[in-house]
């Protein structure tokens, strides 16, 4: 063994070559913890800016106070293009109400847009819904879908029935007279939910050959529910899935729907 000045023998190799190396192998995870920092704050600074000019650009839209709000999926048709889905454009009319255009079906005013449950209420601009949505009600060429609780209503013309025979089935959840097709001089245009025994009972009326599509579970003594339907959509991401003061939006960097912060809660 070979000694030093003072006569002790050297250490092992071993005992300096594995001090450096801890030493290296420390200062290593830590220059590599401080670069993955460092590549983190970056990517969320850029990913900051990138949602803030989602929204700058995009931002949530109203035609008038009291109107639905409009954000993505849907778009005003003034914005651009990536501001929304394909399907989802809403524009304002003169008078600032809020439409939607259904290919086949033509415009509806939209009364309201839940983003937590993914409906869609529509009205007819004339008040006569159930006169637009008689069956086959094409939405093939749309985005939306039925609301799975939507009922079938068949129409009777009981204009020849006398009044008393038939004052039993008006405003009823089951059967009602249809205001906008009926007048009280010539016509009584009655619907009756298709799964009741009632619509093939209905006395001295006329079966009329069309069926039309309303929604269920609502009464005419406290809404009228001929004048709303509820659609529903479902993209590939769930945009329910964003919380904490997360909407969704489209990241222009990758192009696709993610969950993003409005600009004030990137601050």
């Amino acid at each position: 063994n070979h000694v030093n000045l003072l006569g002790l023998p050297y250490p092992p190799n071993w005992c300096i070559i594995f001090p450096v190396l801890i030493v290296s192998s420390i200062m290593n995870r830590t220059i590599a913890w401080q670069i993955l920092l460092m590549l983190a704050l970056l990517s969320e600074a850029a990913a900051d800016a990138t949602v803030g000019d989602f929204f700058e650009e995009c931002p949530i839209a109203h035609c008038r106070e009291g109107e639905p709000e409009i954000r993505y999926p849907f778009r005003n048709a003034n914005q651009q293009s990536i501001c929304g889905v394909p399907g989802f454009e809403i524009r304002c009319t003169a008078d600032n109400k809020t439409v939607i255009n259904l290919p086949y079906e033509g415009d509806f005013y939209v009364q309201s847009i839940d983003y937590i449950r993914n409906f869609l209420q529509i009205s007819d601009p004339q008040g006569c819904l159930i006169n637009r949505t008689i069956i086959p009600f094409n939405l093939s060429s749309s985005p939306f879908r039925q609301y799975d609780r939507s009922s079938n209503y068949s129409l009777f013309n009981c204009s020849s029935a006398d009044a008393s025979s038939i004052q039993g089935y008006n405003n009823n959840s089951d059967s009602f007279l249809v205001d906008c097709l009926s007048t009280f001089e010539s016509a009584h245009i009655y619907a009756v939910n298709s799964v009741e025994s009632l619509a093939a009972e209905l006395p001295f009326c006329n079966r009329l050959e069309t069926t039309a599509t309303l929604d269920e579970g609502y009464s005419t003594y406290d809404f009228n529910f001929t004048r709303v339907l509820t659609l529903e959509w479902e993209l590939p991401f769930d945009c329910r899935s964003c919380i904490g003061g997360q909407l969704c939006g489209r990241n222009p960097t990758t192009n696709a729907t993610a969950c993003l912060k409005l600009p004030h809660l990137n601050q």
